[in-house]
């Protein structure tokens, strides 16, 4: 009975392993080079890039301006993201300044969603 039950209980870790990744994104800043990567599941243990997701912190419009100098977001890094409903929020640090900007209908759209900045300081 002893037997049953521990093959029961790892049957059962196991499943909630797997699971865990089934139907999960998972959001990756990456501080350098200053790029965000969106992974999905393509099996119960594997993942993908999906590179219609991945976002160039560099290829920003100028006028958002939070890199190492004016019109210049080169030097800007993600420090962080984070998903609300549909939206993905980024944390960006450049040379004079730290911003958190929007990608509108990210989950959806993926690199091709509007951004706005949210909010800014410095320079």
């Amino acid at each position: 009975m002893k037997k049953i039950f521990t093959l029961f209980l790892l049957a059962a870790c196991c499943q909630l392993a797997t699971a865990q990744l089934v139907n999960k994104s998972l959001i990756v800043p990456e501080f350098c080079p200053g790029i965000i990567r969106t992974f999905n599941p393509s099996s119960a243990t594997t993942i993908e890039e999906l590179s219609g997701y991945t976002i160039l912190i560099s290829l920003l419009s100028s006028s958002f301006n939070c890199g190492g100098g004016v019109g210049n977001n080169s030097n800007a890094k993600v420090n962080c993201v984070a998903m609300f409903g549909n939206d993905l929020y980024a944390s960006l640090t450049g040379a004079f300044c730290q911003r958190i900007y929007k990608f509108t209908n990210y989950k959806t759209l993926g690199n091709t969603a509007s951004v706005s900045q949210v909010t800014g300081a410095g320079s």
